[in-house]
């Protein structure tokens, strides 16, 4: 067996509709196959190299979750408080990042490459994300980020007004030729009422869905907008809306809900899943992991568990996940779904609390396709 080939054993594999035991062969950073019982070691010790098959028998497996946080990683940064903050992530479950990085009046696009150059350091893969304020949602920005190979946009409006600006019909041609998603962010530390916030996300789904444009927003109501409009709008859930969103997915195992969450968002009252610890990892795995990976169009190669995807693997241990959720009252997702073992590409990155010394193995996540994938 070559150095970059790993058998993953006997491990209950976690995905988004349910779990099966299965083995985990891995090749090259990839899940190569996928089945019970790919080999049996004890027939094959003159071939195989013993120190190269992980027994998860014990494990619950699982494909990584994705951190979408506010870290403003900087520029001027040091190396050292970088490492520490991707480490921490790594600790709760992260396999691939997504950073937002905000443009300025004064960027041009070697500007945008230079305020990436943090992640060199980078020991997990991350996607780019460019917050532009309303007054820059113009069609010279947008061909200068899509010609940088930037296909996830943020639009920050403040006011209604300031969409009255938006030059809509000649918007629609260059979204779609870079196929462009859009994120909605109406910014909470502003004073505006729900009515007036209201009426700019409904105005601003109006203009997507006339134009085919698959947008990301927070919306008061998920249910009546992934309900009406299941491809072009995502729903990104707040805390308050996750508990409902498992409720009515429990009830709808295979239904279609267009949203998703991020790990730390996911607050959910214990007695309602006491009995069903392993079904709601379904649903965890669900909203952040394999939802969150098609919005952003890292699916497939991100968020799941099959041939052909990266080997972000959590291994979380069958009894300690059932004595955190038996012992707590309110679930905070983040403080539960705590791996021992986590992988990146086929690379041990965390194993019993030590890290991998190794810096840089993270990958720029350039080839997105938000358009490929109904959630």
């Amino acid at each position: 067996m070559k150095e970059t080939h790993m058998l993953v054993k006997g491990g209950t594999l976690v995905t988004a509709y349910g779990m099966r035991e299965a083995d985990i062969w891995i090749e090259e950073g990839k899940i190569a196959h996928i089945a019970k019982r790919i080999i049996d070691p004890s027939k094959h010790r003159a071939s195989y190299d013993l120190d190269r098959i992980f027994d998860a028998s014990g494990y619950l497996v699982l494909p990584g979750f994705i951190w979408a946080g506010h870290t403003n990683f900087s520029r001027l940064t040091p190396v050292s408080h970088f490492l520490r903050e991707v480490r921490s992530v790594i600790e709760r479950g992260y396999t691939s990042m997504l950073d937002t990085i905000r443009l300025e009046d004064w960027m041009k696009a070697e500007h945008i490459l230079y305020q990436m150059t943090p992640h060199y350091n980078n020991l997990i893969d991350y996607a780019i994300q460019i917050s532009v304020e309303a007054r820059h949602f113009t069609p010279r920005v947008l061909r200068m980020l899509g010609r940088q190979g930037i296909r996830l946009i943020q639009v920050v409006v403040r006011d209604g007004s300031e969409m009255d600006a938006f030059q809509w019909d000649i918007l629609y041609p260059i979204i779609h030729h870079y196929q462009l998603s859009i994120e909605l962010h109406v910014p909470t530390d502003i004073e505006i009422s729900s009515v007036k916030k209201r009426r700019i996300i409904e105005a601003w789904l109006q203009d997507c869905q006339y134009g085919k444009i698959r947008t990301r927003v927070e919306h008061p109501h998920p249910f009546v907008l992934t309900q009406n409009k299941t491809f072009y709008h995502l729903a990104m859930l707040t805390e308050d809306q996750c508990e409902k969103w498992f409720q009515y997915l429990s009830h709808n195992w295979y239904g279609s809900f267009p949203a998703f969450a991020a790990l730390e968002q996911i607050v959910i009252r214990q007695k309602e899943w006491r009995k069903l610890p392993i079904e709601f990892l379904s649903l965890l795995v669900r909203l952040s992991s394999t939802n969150f990976a098609k919005a952003l169009g890292t699916y497939p190669r991100k968020g799941c568990l099959q041939a052909g995807a990266d080997a972000d693997l959590l291994f979380i241990e069958k009894s300690a996940w059932l004595t955190n959720f038996d012992l707590s009252t309110i679930l905070k997702c983040s403080e539960i779904c705590l791996p021992t073992y986590v992988m990146s590409k086929g690379r041990w990155i965390y194993r019993d609390g030590v890290h991998s010394p190794l810096v840089g193995t993270g990958n720029y996540l350039h080839d997105l396709t938000p358009y490929s994938y109904v959630i």
